[in-house]
């Protein structure tokens, strides 16, 4: 006669439901999961898999702890990249929803934290198949179209310029734009197109790449 596990039928249950259990995927439990797991199956728990929850890993050796390492290490290197998959999905959703209510961040009730909306611009080459010798030429010539351009814009050329430095200065022009949208009423509200916001005579040299991206603070 077998004997009743409740920890195996209660698993048995869970397997048998809808789940996201697959071979790559690293669980993650907070330190309120593990004390509760402890609590709610004492002594039912396999020790070996207690004392885990409880102390953290062992290995019999350098050798085992390097192996068993490595490829903890493997699994969670893939795990991530699952999760910016995910996470590449579901922005566009949340910037949508965050626009739909007019506001660039929110408070998430269950964990306390923050979501604000940081979208990253970038000026890129209007051609990205350029060679090294391609892309130094047109900057030398988006350089002097800047020159031409005067004001603010010709303050970033002396006399080359930097990337990093373009796109901070356009990025802060794009950011206050978004900014001033969400503030409108809905119905009043339009996209920001982010090469508008390049001089006409730069835009066949250069343009802006803005992604909306949600940053998340605990």
């Amino acid at each position: 006669m077998s004997t009743a596990n409740p920890l195996r039928d209660a698993l048995d249950d869970l397997v048998n439901e809808a789940t996201a259990i697959e071979p790559q995927r690293v669980l993650v439990l907070n330190e309120d999961e593990q004390v509760a797991i402890l609590d709610a199956f004492d002594g039912l728990l396999p020790d070996i898999f207690a004392q885990r929850i409880a102390h953290g890993e062992t290995y019999v050796n350098e050798t085992d702890e390097l192996v068993r390492v490595t490829l903890r290490k493997r699994r969670l290197e893939e795990e991530v990249r699952r999760c910016n998959r995910r996470i590449a999905d579901l922005e566009p959703v949340i910037v949508e929803q965050l626009t739909e209510i007019g506001v660039s961040a929110m408070k998430h009730d269950a964990t306390g934290a923050t979501l604000r909306r940081r979208d990253k611009a970038w000026i890129k080459y209007v051609d990205e198949n350029l060679d090294t010798a391609g892309k130094a030429a047109v900057k030398a010539q988006a350089a002097a179209v800047m020159q031409q351009i005067g004001g603010e814009v010709a303050d970033l050329v002396k006399p080359d310029y930097n990337g990093n430095t373009v796109s901070a200065f356009f990025r802060e022009q794009y950011l206050a734009l978004v900014a001033e949208q969400l503030a409108l009423p809905e119905h009043e509200r339009r996209p920001v197109d982010p090469d508008q916001l390049i001089p006409e005579p730069l835009r066949e040299y250069l343009r802006l790449d803005a992604q909306p991206h949600i940053e998340v603070r605990a």
